[in-house]
């Protein structure tokens, strides 16, 4: 533009000259010649484009001016309302009645807000510059990391999960975390907003209905549904380790002449007392359960049949000491047992055929353990 300003300018002192000499010569000849005609004409041919061309530029100059106007506003416009939406998100990040962090591609806390400062029993200060490794439960560590990669890398935007936190103090915090990657304009991950809310009080109540379904309402031992399900986990590891193990049902003898003269309340409290023995006798890996009414069931893993036949004489005969006086009435306990794998591969096979050495045991005169053979269904 600036050149073109020079340019115009050499023109104009050119049209000015040429005038000036052809009004000397004109004085000096008193009439027209042909060289008062030359500088005339230099001076029309230059002045007249000259002129069309300041125009021109100035109003290109005028226009230029408007839009650069134009756009300076615009711009003023735009940084007010990134400014306006920034200070928006300070005041609901500041003030948000949720935990919310800003989390950066090393997974280091580069912000967080009061709330969540608050649910993980620390100052704000304090939390900053933490990694997240330094308040999330050991087991729940690597799902959330492995995420956290996945939107380095650009293969994930945004991830939900329910997961542990551990508080100052040490206990367990359950959150549901939703993150978002945010990306600058090459599209590389800056950081995470992530946004905690406290679900600690629903999973109690989840975890105590739970514990309700799972459990039998008198005696505390897990019910028939729940011994099951642990029954099948049991009967998946022999196949996949070859972890042998021995199925023992129990059947109270005497138990009806006691609901009978004495009544329920009665019959629930030596129901009770079985349970209590069962969890003092059995080692912790052992898995029993109340199947209904008076009968309970045991499994017994990685023990061979005589190591079975050995544990349930223990068990019988503690089962005796608790319940051996009602009211004169003598309470006893008979066991069938069922071998995994020699005497079934299923669940229902296993406790079908330990159903049916419990009613052996019966038969030969109660308070005794039978272990269970094919020859029980052909006598």
């Amino acid at each position: 533009m600036r050149s073109a300003l020079r340019t115009e300018r050499i023109f104009f002192a050119a049209a000015i000259l040429s005038l000036m000499i052809s009004v000397t010569i004109f004085m000096r000849e008193t009439h027209w010649n042909m060289l008062s005609l030359v500088p005339l004409a230099i001076t029309t041919l230059l002045l007249v484009p000259v002129g069309r061309r300041l125009s021109l530029t100035l109003a290109d100059l005028q226009r230029t001016n408007q839009e650069l106007l134009q756009r300076q506003v615009e711009l003023e416009s735009l940084n007010e309302a990134l400014e306006e939406s920034r200070e928006r998100f300070r005041i609901a990040f500041a003030n948000a009645p949720i935990g919310m962090a800003l989390v950066g591609a090393d997974g280091r806390v580069l912000e967080v807000n009061p709330a969540l400062a608050q649910l993980l029993g620390y100052s704000a200060d304090e939390v900053q510059g933490m990694e997240i490794a330094d308040f999330t439960y050991p087991d729940d560590l690597r799902a959330d990391l492995d995420q956290l990669q996945e939107m380095v890398a650009g293969d994930l935007h945004r991830y939900e999960m329910e997961k542990r936190f551990v508080h100052r103090s040490g206990r367990i915090i359950y959150g549901l975390m939703s993150a978002s990657a945010v990306r600058d304009g090459r599209g590389q991950m800056r950081y995470v907003i992530g946004q905690v809310l406290d679900i600690t009080e629903r999973k109690r109540m989840e975890l105590e209905l739970q514990e309700r379904a799972d459990r039998d309402f008198l005696t505390g031992l897990h019910n028939r549904r729940r011994f099951m399900e642990d029954l099948d986990w049991a009967i998946a590891l022999w196949k996949r380790y070859g972890t042998s193990g021995a199925l023992m049902m129990i059947d109270l003898d005497g138990f009806k002449q006691v609901n009978d003269r004495l009544g329920h309340q009665a019959g629930d409290e030596l129901l009770k007392r079985v349970a209590t023995t069962l969890m003092s006798e059995l080692r912790s890996a052992d898995l029993y359960g109340r199947l209904g009414g008076d009968e309970f069931v045991c499994f017994l893993p990685a023990v061979g049949a005589d190591q079975a036949m050995d544990a349930a004489s223990r068990l019988l005969s503690a089962i005796s000491a608790a319940t051996r006086s009602v009211d004169g009435i003598v309470v006893t306990g008979s066991a069938g047992i069922a071998m995994l794998p020699e005497h079934g591969y299923t669940s229902v096979e296993l406790l079908h055929h330990a159903d049916l050495a419990m009613y052996q045991a019966k038969a030969l005169g109660k308070n005794q353990a039978f272990l269970y053979h094919p020859q029980i269904l052909t006598s």
